[in-house]
């Protein structure tokens, strides 16, 4: 059962910047390359903005990220963003356990019944879900999940792999 693919492989990272250090405020997301993503929210900002962490590669960057978001619910600083007040050293333990987690859990099938048992609620939605709808990066690519390809639709201008014929 091949569901993961390169596009759920990538790191999760921290990111600081001057502005933000006033209120220790961080920046956590998930990217299959943190630099890249590093470069495109400087553009945005006077100061540069530093990569403070960034975790080994991980199986399915999106479910850690996703675990990630539930353990640091209580250091959100909005609910509808990515940014947390939280101590780096307190991040670092938590990274560390997700990290172990996904060394425990190093096959698709291993991670794929951890998933189904840590998170029954997620799991429904992004592996049993007719009309699933996962985030891609880049325009005009064609996907590959499940051994179907998914043409990539522009939605509310945001890109989207379409699932929702199958």
């Amino acid at each position: 059962m091949k569901i993961m693919t390169k596009l759920y492989s990538g790191s999760i990272y921290l990111l600081e910047n001057v502005l933000w250090s006033t209120i220790n405020l961080k920046k956590i997301g998930c990217s299959s390359d943190p630099l890249n993503r590093k470069k495109t929210l400087s553009t945005a900002l006077p100061d540069e903005i530093i990569i403070a962490h960034q975790s080994t590669t991980l199986t399915d960057k999106y479910f850690f990220e996703h675990m990630l978001s539930k353990l640091l619910y209580k250091y959100r600083y909005k609910s509808n963003r990515e940014f947390y007040q939280i101590e780096l050293s307190d991040y670092i333990t938590i990274i560390n356990t997700i990290e172990t987690i996904n060394k425990l859990y190093n096959t698709e099938e291993s991670l794929i019944d951890f998933i189904k048992n840590y998170d029954q609620e997620y799991y429904k939605k992004r592996f049993e879900s007719k009309t699933n709808v996962l985030p891609v990066m880049r325009e005009n690519k064609i996907v590959c999940k499940n051994n179907l390809h998914h043409i990539i639709q522009k939605k509310k201008r945001k890109l989207y792999i379409d699932t929702s014929y199958i």
